[in-house]
């Protein structure tokens, strides 16, 4: 694979998906451990009593106003119809699949070569566990900062390629699924683009990512506020 093609369109599309596969096994065998994970216990008895309020109706922590609202709203109404191991599960695959192609689309635009984007996601984790940055939950079960995670690095390859409203457009949404994740991301991209000085796109250009980033992460921002 190293030695194939360096551009992306190049690449036969087998070659992409097989790819993408192996981040996602990659990823399984980093944080497939049983259900629930150290956050699902309490992202997911969440996420059914939002659509539920009957289900454990008198526990003070599901009553608790929550700021991930977006994630309850998307998966908890699949709570009602299985057990939680099993949405568990469904979200974890959804999610660690997001997490690859939006890895794979910034290994892409960093680097266009076929395997690079597997022997850096390994590097990566093994940093996630062992760095400065360990404990940072990205790629483990399925909870709302790992979404964020993914449309975040969709967003950075989309900036490597300088396009930078679509870029924004990620960012929001990144905010959407989690305020802290996206809003810190939206601070980065501010100062990278204030760091490009003459090179960088005037906000002329950029103000309608900037009004539509603004906009996807209203859902996200909104309950963060009133909390």
């Amino acid at each position: 694979w190293m030695g194939m093609d360096v551009s992306v369109n190049a690449r036969a599309p087998a070659v992409r998906w097989l790819e993408w596969f192996g981040l996602i096994v990659l990823f399984a065998i980093f944080a497939g451990q049983e259900t629930p994970g150290v956050n699902e216990a309490h992202y997911l008895a969440k996420a059914r009593h939002f659509w539920d309020p009957a289900w454990c109706g008198r526990d003070l922590f599901l009553r608790s106003r929550d700021a991930h609202q977006v994630f309850a709203a998307s998966i908890g109404w699949l709570a009602g119809l299985l057990p939680l191991p099993a949405v568990a599960w469904f979200g974890r695959i959804v999610t660690w699949a997001a997490l690859a192609a939006g890895w794979q689309r910034l290994s892409d635009a960093l680097w266009p070569r076929s395997g690079l984007a597997l022997l850096s996601a390994s590097l990566w984790l093994a940093l996630l566990d062992h760095g400065s940055m360990a404990g940072e939950w990205v790629v483990g079960g399925v909870e709302a900062k790992s979404w964020a995670y993914a449309a975040v690095f969709c967003g950075l390859a989309c900036f490597v390629a300088e396009r930078w409203n679509r870029g924004l457009a990620w960012l929001g949404l990144a905010t959407c699924c989690h305020v802290l994740v996206g809003g810190w991301a939206l601070v980065a991209a501010g100062a990278a683009w204030f760091g490009c000085g003459p090179f960088r796109p005037s906000l002329r250009v950029l103000w309608p990512g900037v009004v539509f980033a603004g906009l996807l992460s209203l859902p996200g921002l909104v309950p963060a506020v009133l909390l």
